[in-house]
């Protein structure tokens, strides 16, 4: 099971709603979720998302975006906190497979939901997800 200083790391590159409703189940589960969010949304949208207990975000300049996110998985993972991997982004995940050794997972957003795969590209839904029910 999840240990409770081990982070779940979401990358969000593009589409927020799937990555968004990860976020709060992984977190209404009692895990802590750091989302890493490409680029600055206005204080509006950045005051609606934060608020809540277990999800830390983290807006990066969409320019550096790609640096920080290899240096937050290599710090993580340094320290042993990295407990899963998540992104928007089948590059991202390429990459953190073959450098990072990770079998991440990708969510994808659909006109009206959202589907997560694992490494293999097969459908899971979310309490499939290692860690992701407390017992």
């Amino acid at each position: 099971m999840c240990k409770r200083n081990k982070h779940i790391i979401l990358s969000c590159e593009r589409g927020w709603r799937g990555i968004r409703e990860l976020s709060l189940f992984l977190a209404g589960n009692g895990l802590d979720v750091y989302v890493l969010i490409k680029g600055y949304p206005s204080r509006e949208v950045q005051k609606m998302i934060s608020p809540y207990d277990k999800i830390h975000n983290i807006f990066i300049p969409r320019k550096i975006f790609s640096v920080y996110l290899f240096f937050y998985l290599l710090a993580n993972l340094v320290f042993h906190r990295v407990h899963l991997f998540i992104s928007t982004s089948k590059r991202v995940k390429k990459g953190a497979v073959a450098f990072f050794k990770l079998e991440p997972f990708f969510v994808f957003e659909r006109p009206d939901s959202y589907c997560i795969e694992d490494f293999e590209g097969r459908q899971i839904k979310p309490q499939a997800i290692p860690g992701s029910i407390s017992s």
